[in-house]
């Protein structure tokens, strides 16, 4: 859901819709039907700020997932 011209990526508050889980269903209407891997996003996003109001830190299974291909040390814990 991107209606900015090619040149712009992103606007400011832009994941809202994912951070409130618009995808799952509700009264915001876009032009299209969300796909899954906006569903899977907004999951993602959710889950970060579920665990940031939570325990302060973003770190969650699939953060820590994602840092195995990385050769960076980060605490999963």
């Amino acid at each position: 859901m991107n209606n900015a011209p090619a040149w712009h990526s992103t606007t400011h508050l832009a994941d809202t819709l994912y951070v409130f889980g618009a995808p799952f269903g509700s009264a915001i209407q876009i032009d299209s039907p969300w796909q899954e891997e906006e569903r899977e996003m907004s999951k993602t996003i959710m889950e970060y700020w579920t665990n940031f109001a939570k325990t302060g830190s973003v770190r969650s299974a699939m953060i820590c997932a994602a840092y195995l291909y990385r050769d960076e040390d980060i605490n999963c814990a």
